[in-house]
């Protein structure tokens, strides 16, 4: 498991249970995916507060950013975070 420390304007990555006198590095790739249309885009109100479900579009979006993904990252992922 990795843990961000932060410091200098540079972020870096460190193992957890690593001592401090050497740091292993490894490159690290962050993917953002942003969730499909909900109802209330599609009706242009204000939303963050509460969830809404996905319009049809946003279901439709879903599906093809899963399917995408599965071909880009066949080996899946090693944390996913959700907000």
């Amino acid at each position: 498991q990795f843990v961000a420390k932060r410091g200098s304007p540079n972020l870096s990555l460190r193992m957890m249970g690593e001592g401090t006198q050497h740091h292993s590095r490894r490159q690290v790739q962050v993917v953002f995916v942003r969730h499909g249309e909900t109802w209330w885009n599609r009706e242009r109100r204000l939303q963050g507060q509460i969830d809404t479900d996905l319009s049809d579009l946003g279901q439709e979006q879903a599906r093809i950013t899963g399917a995408r993904l599965r071909e880009l990252y066949p080996d899946g992922f090693d944390i996913v975070a959700s907000s």
